[in-house]
């Protein structure tokens, strides 16, 4: 465990506190309604700091972690204020290491950087310079996705590879387009059976790997429910096994409520079921949505939410 989560723990600061680019972790122990505790001497000094996003109070704040976070809470802030200038000002002044790359990568992301802005951002991100280049091709690849009418998928991929291959190169770039594509797909048309039509123009491979990630977005849509009190029966990944000890037909489908489809998409969904049901174990990907820039704690002694 990380030495900033052992040191919440202790605490028991509670609220969404952030361990990392996308990580963070609801640290109730148990206050989920009611009033925490107050913390005291630095602890007390970083909330503080933290929740009024000011550099010059984060600058105060003695341990390097606690500072380094707190100045990346600062500079998202001064950027969602307008104050880019400030806000990378703030980062650039950052001791080196760890919270100064974090500071640059949720800087880009707060900021929707694309373009030159997005590389030289990126860039400073060190460590996490490919995930933030990352989501800066799933920010320009959904606006490039969402502008191009059904029927011109190929030339739409054909885009989509060319600016994910400028941001970081050929090789990856392909890889980062291809998982865009048949996620954009995957989501067209939810409230219809899976069909060609859906795909338009885009290759029948990409085709079968959108009907996989459709399944793979109903299982966690199921997930998230179910961890909300949602329904208690047997689990989307379950009943994907039972699917696979069976005929994989479109009735066992149905009856397993998992995505169906239309005929003229049929080989495909076979292709892709027997794609599912032979990967190894725990190779599944089952993926929710990019995490964001991370909250600030909220200011000692508010109730937390229940």
């Amino acid at each position: 465990m990380p030495r900033t989560a052992r040191r919440w723990l202790l605490l028991g600061l509670g609220p969404g506190l952030g361990l990392g680019p996308g990580l963070g972790l609801g640290l109730g122990l148990g206050t989920a309604c009611r009033r925490p505790a107050q913390p005291a001497g630095p602890a007390h000094a970083y909330v503080a700091a933290a929740h009024s996003a000011d550099p010059a109070s984060c600058a105060s704040v003695d341990d390097l972690d606690l500072r380094g976070e707190c100045l990346s809470f600062a500079a998202v802030a001064q950027a969602e204020a307008g104050q880019v200038d400030a806000a990378r000002a703030t980062c650039a002044a950052m001791e080196a290491g760890t919270w100064q790359d974090e500071c640059w990568f949720h800087l880009a992301d707060t900021l929707r950087a694309s373009g030159d802005l997005a590389r030289s951002m990126c860039a400073a991100a060190g460590r996490f310079q490919t995930p933030c280049l990352s989501h800066v091709i799933a920010r320009d690849g959904h606006e490039l996705l969402a502008a191009s009418p059904l029927g011109q998928e190929d030339q739409a991929y054909a885009q989509l590879r060319a600016m994910a291959s400028a941001y970081v190169g050929e090789s990856m770039g392909t890889a980062r387009a291809r998982q865009n594509m048949r996620k954009a797909l995957a989501a067209r048309f939810m409230d219809r059976p899976f069909s060609r039509e859906a795909c338009g123009t885009a290759p029948p491979d990409l085709c079968r790997e959108a009907y996989v990630e459709r399944v793979s977005i109903a299982v966690v849509q199921e997930l998230r429910g179910e961890d909300q009190g949602g329904s208690q029966g047997p689990s989307g990944l379950f009943r994907m096994q039972q699917v696979c000890h069976g005929p994989r037909s479109l009735e066992a489908v149905t009856a397993a409520g998992l995505p169906t489809w239309t005929p003229d998409a049929a080989s495909l969904a076979a292709e892709a079921w027997e794609e599912l049901c032979t990967r190894p174990a725990g190779r599944t990907e089952l993926r929710g949505p990019p995490v964001g820039p991370r909250k600030r704690p909220a200011p000692a002694g508010d109730t937390a939410a229940p």
